[in-house]
């Protein structure tokens, strides 16, 4: 089957007949670039971490890099996650709002696709400056309202993985 890539996005935008969001988000030539050695130096290290056996836990960063981060850990999930255990996890931060929805798809993907699913929860690291680029740019808030929303999304998280874990 196949799975759309960023690396994708250049030719569709070419194909739309006008300029909308999807054209002001795709990436240049050289961010494609850019991505493309990212992509292949990840890859060299999830190659590594199957020969020896070990995990790779692949960190979460700011939203507008996450997209990219997850298209990454689902292409290396779905080769190296094949095994007897997972090797490649993907981090979900628990102070964002789509963090639940997230979690949730990523399972059911591994579950539809028959690869193990590999997650590291955390509270979160960029609240201030998701805060920041929202209000600059117009965009709604990523972030939780209080903190105990944030540590109930963590806590509900545990849970699904728990009752999901086999």
């Amino acid at each position: 089957f196949f799975l759309l890539q960023i690396q994708d996005l250049p030719n569709i935008v070419k194909s739309c007949q006008t300029a909308g969001r999807l054209s002001q988000a795709c990436p240049t030539e050289e961010e494609i670039e850019l991505l493309n050695a990212m992509y292949d130096r990840v890859r060299t290290l999830a190659t590594e971490a199957s020969y020896s056996g070990v995990r790779l836990l692949v960190d979460a960063e700011q939203v507008r890099y996450q997209p990219a981060i997850d298209n990454l850990v689902l292409e290396l999930q779905r080769k190296f996650n094949v095994g007897e255990k997972p090797i490649v996890y993907n981090t979900y931060q628990c102070y964002l709002r789509d963090a639940t929805e997230r979690l949730r798809t990523d399972l059911a993907r591994s579950e539809r696709f028959g690869y193990h699913f590999g997650a590291k929860l955390v509270r979160g690291a960029y609240m201030e400056s998701e805060r920041e680029l929202a209000t600059a740019t117009g965009s709604e808030d990523p972030i939780h309202s209080t903190i105990d929303e944030t540590h109930n999304c963590y806590n509900e998280a545990i849970d699904y993985l728990l009752k999901h874990s086999t």
